[in-house]
């Protein structure tokens, strides 16, 4: 498995903004790892169906449900 890293920034709550990046994730897969380094860093793994990885890149992934 290769890793794929991405950063992202929010300007929300925090508890808010995890509980949004849990919904997107769970329509594409799941998350095996989660680490919360401060209040402004965690780091998450997830894990996806090869499948789905292109549609989790579409700027439209965001309409998740």
């Amino acid at each position: 498995m290769k890793p794929v890293y991405w950063t992202a920034y929010c300007y929300t709550d925090r508890i808010k903004a995890i509980s949004e990046v849990e919904k997107i994730v769970a329509v594409y897969g799941f998350i095996t790892g989660f680490q919360r380094f401060s209040d402004f860093s965690i780091s998450l793994m997830i894990e996806l169906e090869e499948k789905k990885i292109d549609n989790l890149y579409n700027p439209g992934c965001n309409q998740h449900g």
